[in-house]
């Protein structure tokens, strides 16, 4: 590809393969006073998304983002920010698709200039645009995972009052950050810790947030979400009508 005459002595082209090199300009979009794009894991609210900014050599800043959509779409991109915008496409502007990443608070506002091309780098249900916001301490992706391997430890060894203590502690403190289908594995696992613990009332108020979804049906379930919706979210259900039986039983309940 043949590079494009820069517009302007002061902005540099980088243009690379389509779509993964990253051509960024050095006139940025304007911030709050003070506020500075920090390195870190910023996740938007439900977990949809993740977008992760760390600095390499001559403090040059990465970002790395991740979104997903309806029906399993999904958004992916990455490149370098320059003062606070970069260029993810080798389309010529003003076609090019031009992302803004604004410090705001304990957040970042992620924005584009709306160009067709931003639409190349997502499916037809997913979007990238968005504020995604800082997880609280122990709750960004790696340390949630970590969390989870040590419940899952003390469950399978029979601890299960240190393991009740572990997933109660994740749901209190990091129920933002998760998924759907995240936080729903997470409130069976508690469910089912409780249940061996004898605590069925509290097995019950547990899973009160999935026992809607759990009494309907499946016919009626599938209709109500798109496809990949319904196959990622369905072992959930499956998992809460069975730790309901099981908590409800041992109290006599029908």
């Amino acid at each position: 590809m043949r590079p494009l005459k820069p517009p302007h002595p002061a902005r540099a082209a980088r243009v690379g393969l389509a779509m993964l090199c990253i051509l960024a300009a050095p006139l940025g979009h304007a911030r709050p006073e003070g506020q500075t794009l920090a390195p870190g894991e910023y996740v938007s609210p439900g977990g949809s998304g993740v977008l992760t900014l760390r600095t390499e050599a001559e403090k040059r800043l990465l970002f790395e983002l991740e979104t997903v959509g309806g029906n399993g779409h999904t958004c992916s991109l990455d490149g370098e920010i320059r003062n606070g915008r970069t260029i993810v496409s080798d389309t010529p502007e003003p076609a090019a698709c031009v992302v803004r990443f604004v410090a705001n608070g304990n957040a970042i506002d992620v924005s584009t200039n709306d160009a067709e091309s931003c639409r190349s780098f997502c499916g037809a249900r997913a979007s990238f645009v968005g504020r995604y916001l800082r997880p609280p301490p122990g709750c960004d992706s790696l340390s949630r995972g970590a969390t989870h391997a040590e419940f899952k430890r003390l469950y399978d060894s029979r601890a299960y009052r240190d393991a009740q203590q572990q997933a109660s502690r994740l749901l209190e403190r990091c129920a933002g950050p998760m998924t759907r289908v995240e936080r729903g594995r997470l409130l069976n696992d508690l469910a089912i810790t409780q249940y061996h613990l004898g605590l069925h009332d509290a097995c019950m108020r547990t899973l009160r947030p999935l026992a809607e979804d759990a009494a309907t049906d499946n016919e009626t379930l599938q209709n109500s979400m798109p496809p990949a919706d319904y196959d990622s979210y369905l072992p959930i259900v499956e998992s809460t009508r069975t730790n309901l039986r099981l908590c409800k039983a041992s109290k006599g309940q029908p």
